[in-house]
């Protein structure tokens, strides 16, 4: 390679690494239940987890490309209603909103950003999410608004 070529890249290399240093320390202080997971992590560079007996568990992963996937499973209601006031009336089916639509699954495509927000609520009220190819920025406003719903948060 070009020792310019090389030089070029090595700087584009730490740039990335900066750039998910920098949303592992958004997501991780936006929602402080986040760890982080040791290499190798999957399919994503960066890799948090979490897990609290009675409030439920997940991950959240950014990619390549810098978005971020979330898939947090057994959340308590409070979760649904979080998003009802984040993104009201987005979710398909659910014209009144998540926390009152009962069980099922609530789908949201964003075509601006190709992002997919899937709820899913169980028969007790407690809610999974699987939220693909979101923002960093939306990903730590939805895990912010989650931590000072929960009944966990500081």
């Amino acid at each position: 390679m070009q020792p310019d070529a090389a030089r070029a890249l090595a700087i584009w290399r730490e740039a990335f690494t900066r750039q998910h240093q920098s949303a592992a320390t958004a997501l991780r202080t936006a929602f402080p239940l986040l760890v982080d997971v040791p290499p190798p992590t999957g399919c994503c560079p960066t890799r948090l987890r979490w897990e609290r007996a009675g409030v439920g568990s997940g991950t959240v992963c950014v990619d390549d490309h810098t978005r971020a996937t979330i898939e947090f499973t057994g959340l308590p209601h409070v979760a649904g209603v979080v998003l009802d006031r984040l993104l009201p009336g987005l979710f398909e089916d659910a014209p009144r909103g998540i926390a009152q639509s009962g069980p099922g699954e609530y789908y949201w495509y964003d075509e601006a950003t190709t992002a997919e927000w899937t709820a899913t609520v169980d028969r007790d009220g407690r809610t999974d999410w699987e939220f693909a190819y979101i923002s960093v920025p939306d990903a730590v406003m939805v895990l912010d608004s989650l931590h000072i719903a929960l009944p966990t948060a500081p």
